[in-house]
């Protein structure tokens, strides 16, 4: 093995891994294509995340969406490619305040230590009954590891 290649080797084994458990979500609405749900600029805080780990196959989101009466906005990813890698895409489902939601996703996961990392998420999907399009909606996820 060459200088370079041993070097890149012990980087990725030296690479932070983000462990399984309940994560604090904080997201940031990003540029949008087309119809969609969230405006950007919009912040969510008070959110949570379960997280299977990088070879997982499905992660959980869910959160309190303020109104009168408030809701509960749930969304389950289901990682279709790149399981075990930063870079997972799949399908996902939402219940919440827009009814009933299936779309797909992409995703760039940027580990900071095993108990915390940031997520790039981009969703497409179809709603208000197939005849509203988001081509294109970006979020920016902040987690921190609060329980396993």
């Amino acid at each position: 093995m060459n200088r370079l290649t041993f070097a890149a080797v012990l980087a990725l084994a030296a690479a932070p891994v983000p462990l399984p458990g309940i994560y604090d979500a904080t997201v940031w609405v990003g540029e949008q294509t087309g119809a969609c749900i969230d405006s950007p600029g919009a912040v969510y805080t008070g959110r949570k995340m379960t997280y299977q780990g990088l070879s997982g196959g499905h992660f959980r989101y869910w959160g309190l969406e303020q109104g009168i009466p408030p809701t509960i906005v749930k969304q389950v990813f289901t990682v279709t490619a790149g399981k075990g890698t930063a870079a997972p895409s799949g399908t996902f489902t939402y219940v919440g305040p827009f009814g009933d939601i299936a779309g797909t996703w992409t995703a760039a996961i940027t580990p900071t230590d095993a108990h915390s990392f940031a997520m790039k998420l981009t969703e497409s999907y179809n709603w208000a009954n197939g005849t509203e399009t988001c081509s294109s909606q970006d979020f920016g996820i902040g987690l921190l590891l609060t329980g396993q």
